[in-house]
């Protein structure tokens, strides 16, 4: 199987042998002094293979972008280290301005860490990114002129001398390593927060302790005054203590998936089980998953392809499961349209949008519940001895069918959902009396407040104005739901007839299980019948 790219091994091996390199030479300079600039070459090249690297792997243009001006600013540290000891070492002017000048790219650096941590998405507001860049840059070049400026003020270094030989650090030194350490400590915050991958918030630890180690080191130049000594050797610089915890903060961010890059992919196909390739435009694969077999084609399995920049990718995809669930499927939708054609028809346009989630148990509950309003449906549009359908019949069958729709969608609302929104439960009563209103009843909705109940309750109380309804359809003139809420929630169903068929005692078993209580009152031959209910606050 072909590869492509560096591994993340290949990357953290290359890094590390530089930094060894490098480091070994600064410590044995002393030693060989024809070889005192190879320790600062190899930090040099050190930067610049990282900021090739990274250019090579990061996905994001901004982050990218300034990460490489990391990499840019650490060379250019290290290069006025160079400047410094062995090109102005006599011009104590010079020299002095440019030991100033290291903490342009000691504060450029954390600065752009944090300036990348804010382009890592999601990015909700890119305007707010801006503004606080822009923020950070007029902060940092005040910084950058605040220390520049020393010599003017001594608020940074104070000497004691008239060249910087002695000297102590005054409150403006404690400025500049705050504003490093904030940004440091924010940077990898915010990185954190943005990284949507639990596996690399889980080792979020990894580059913190690189955190700490580089504030340790510089905390320990400070406190030994320069660079501290291990059996006469000089272990490290100021600029070694700075941009390799860095390099190594932003390296294990990109390892542990904090910086999205464009690496992994080998372990991708390994590990993810999916049988796919990856191939160029000439159709050779490059790179192809463990269990890769582009002949497996069948009833239930088919291979997709999609075009990428560069060629394209073949998947399997397994349609077995799907194959299975659309065959049960059908079956139930089969048994439905036997009973009822009305039904079938809803039923199919409702599969088609949930066939993967309607179960067995529903259909046969919904047929259940709609059984005997099926039957009648069936019944009014059967043809009389003229071969036609009465208007009353296809009125009272559209009025039929409205409640077979409403309740099987209340019903599929329910499976899902324990609590619903009384405008459900609204919408239902609304449909039902746009069909009253063509027999002729008046018809009105009062909906006074939107409330959130046990979805038995929004059933029970359909089925009941349904009952209602269907009792007194022939003698039935005018009908108000009205929903209200003062000390309990209550829905009111008034209508003018004679005929009520229900008692308080209808569905009893179903009230004591969702705590309701009905009542019915009739005041010269208008029904009032309420459905109440203790709301919860």
């Amino acid at each position: 199987m072909d590869r492509f790219g560096l591994t993340n091994k290949k990357v953290l091996a290359i890094l590390c042998g530089i930094a060894v390199a490098a480091f070994v030479f600064d410590i044995y300079k002393p030693l060989y002094p024809y070889v005192d600039h190879i320790s600062s070459i190899l930090y040099c090249t050190l930067f610049i293979a990282w900021g090739l690297m990274v250019r090579r792997r990061i996905l994001n243009g901004a982050i990218k972008k300034r990460l490489l001006y990391v990499s840019g600013f650490m060379v250019v540290l290290f290069v006025l280290r160079v400047s410094r000891f062995n090109f102005f070492d006599d011009c104590p002017i010079i020299s002095t301005y440019i030991w100033y000048a290291y903490y342009i790219p000691m504060t450029a650096i954390p600065l752009l860490g944090m300036m990348a941590a804010l382009y890592t998405e999601p990015v909700r507001s890119i305007k707010r990114v801006r503004i606080a860049e822009r923020i950070l840059i007029v902060a940092e070049v005040m910084l950058v002129i605040f220390v520049m400026t020393n010599s003017f003020h001594k608020q940074v270094f104070s000497f004691y001398g008239e060249e910087p030989i002695e000297y102590s650090r005054k409150w403006g030194y404690v400025l500049v390593f705050a504003w490093m350490a904030v940004l440091g400590i924010g940077s990898l915050v915010v990185f954190m927060k943005r990284c949507s991958i639990s596996s690399a918030r889980k080792s979020w630890y990894i580059p913190a302790i690189w955190l700490v180690i580089g504030m340790s080191l510089l905390v320990i130049y400070i406190v030994v005054g320069g660079s501290p000594v291990l059996f006469g050797q000089k272990i490290y610089h100021l600029q070694e203590a700075f941009c390799f915890p860095f390099i190594t903060i932003f390296e294990s961010g990109i390892q542990i998936g904090f910086i999205p890059a464009n690496t992994g992919y080998e372990l991708l196909f390994d590990y993810s089980g999916i049988n796919a390739a990856i191939c160029d435009a000439d159709g050779r694969a490059i790179l192809t998953s463990k269990n890769w077999n582009p002949n497996e084609k069948d009833k239930d399995h088919r291979i997709k392809k999609e075009f990428i920049s560069g060629g394209y990718i073949n998947w399997v995809v397994d349609m077995s499961s799907i194959n299975r669930l659309n065959e049960e499927i059908s079956e139930v939708t089969e048994e439905l349209e036997e009973e009822n054609d009305l039904i079938r028809q809803e039923n199919e346009v409702r599969a088609q949008r949930v066939r993967f989630e309607t179960k067995n148990r529903l259909y046969n509950s919904i047929a259940n519940a709609v059984r005997p309003q099926a039957a009648r449906v069936y019944e009014l549009l059967e043809k009389d001895e003229s071969g036609t359908v009465s208007r009353a019949n296809l009125i009272y069958a559209t009025f039929l069918s409205a409640f077979i729709k409403r309740m099987g969608n209340l019903m599929l609302i329910s499976d899902e959902n324990p609590i619903v929104s009384t405008a459900e439960l609204c919408l239902a009563i609304r449909e039902s009396m746009d069909y009253m209103g063509l027999k002729g009843i008046s018809c009105e909705l009062m909906e006074y407040m939107v409330e959130d109940m046990p979805s038995s309750f929004i059933i029970f109380t359909y089925d009941l104005f349904e009952k209602l309804m269907e009792d007194a359809w022939d003698s039935i003139h005018s009908c108000m739901v009205r929903l209200e809420k003062n000390e309990r929630f209550e829905i009111t169903i008034i209508f003018d007839s004679p005929v009520c068929t229900i008692t308080q005692d209808w569905k009893k078993s179903e009230l004591t299980e969702f705590g309701s209580r009905l009542s019915i009152r009739n005041e010269d031959d208008t029904f009032y019948v309420t459905v109440s209910k203790e709301v919860e606050v």
